[in-house]
């Protein structure tokens, strides 16, 4: 036993929550694989991993693990689910010791095996921006909270409903971050980066109207046509995909813009006429608001 603790030193629990779930040890995957993502010992480890610090009630996980299954014993089923959990994790090599720890009717997760959560780091670099002062420092704060978030909180238990709560808010931390990084990045001019991030948040969360970004950040660089095309394959894409005409975020940019482009080409109007023009001088910035300016849920 002693040994496998000296062998377990300086090692971490990593675990991955947005975009799918994995547990890693000693770099080796643990769980994760398509075969075992809705296995009992996934949701388990997905409750205990992700609610370590104030633990889990024993109504709560009984809950998470059987839903309404008709099950004689419970409490019985529960403790076989967490034996069988012990030993998986005992084979997969972690330290020999009792991982999960009960008092109260609480169960937690032993502090004795340190934990990497993928949404935990998200968070706390969002906290950590909000408290710095330096525009620069808190820029880049921003940025690799942006980053961070890979995709959708356990986009497989979605039904879940203590996943559908958690995905939510860090769905509102991410944009919340955007809106930030966009602004700042606006200020600093710095638009070949807010691009980059336009694009890099559409590929993570499509359908929420992110294309905004890179279509402001493209015309403030002079790219109209790059900026006229992206128009024309979004408003393709979200009505190939579910049947939506331009949001009311993206006509009002697209408003912005007329007066940079001519817009005979495009293929949706606000009316059978001319758009409205904005009469800005040429050399004004476009300060558009965010996607997240509207519901989280954009679309």
């Amino acid at each position: 036993m002693e040994k496998r603790r000296e062998e377990g030193e300086g090692l971490c629990l990593q675990v991955q929550m947005f975009g799918g779930f994995s547990l890693s040890w000693g770099g080796k995957l643990v769980s994760g694989s398509k075969k075992t993502s809705e296995s009992q010992f996934n949701y388990l480890m997905q409750l205990l991993l992700h609610h370590r610090r104030e633990g889990v009630s024993r109504d709560m996980l009984e809950r998470v693990l059987f839903e309404d299954r008709d099950i004689l014993d419970v409490h019985h089923a529960a403790r076989s689910v967490i034996y069988n959990a012990k030993r998986r994790l005992r084979a997969a090599g972690l330290p020999d010791l009792n991982y999960i720890e009960q008092r109260k009717g609480i169960c937690y997760w032993t502090a004795e095996v340190p934990v990497w959560e993928d949404a935990a780091a998200f968070e706390a670099l969002y906290e950590a921006a909000g408290r710095e002062a330096d525009p620069e420092r808190r820029l880049g704060l921003y940025l690799q909270a942006c980053r961070a978030y890979t995709g959708e909180f356990l986009p497989q238990q979605a039904a879940v409903f203590w996943v559908a709560r958690e995905a939510r808010r860090y769905r509102n931390i991410f944009c919340a971050c955007m809106e930030e990084a966009v602004r700042l990045l606006r200020a600093s001019q710095d638009f070949p980066q807010m691009r980059e991030l336009g694009n890099y948040a559409t590929s993570i969360s499509p359908l929420s109207d992110w294309e905004t970004v890179t279509m402001e950040a493209l015309v403030a660089m002079g790219r109209y046509e790059d900026a006229r095309k992206l128009y024309n394959d979004t408003v393709d894409f979200y009505f190939r995909e579910q049947g939506l005409r331009p949001s009311k975020r993206m006509m009002e940019l697209f408003n912005k813009l007329g007066a940079r482009w001519s817009i005979s080409t495009m293929r949706w109007t606000t009316s059978r006429g001319s758009c409205p023009r904005d009469r800005r001088t040429a050399g004004e910035a476009i300060c558009a608001p965010t996607p997240c300016s509207r519901a989280s849920t954009a679309w």
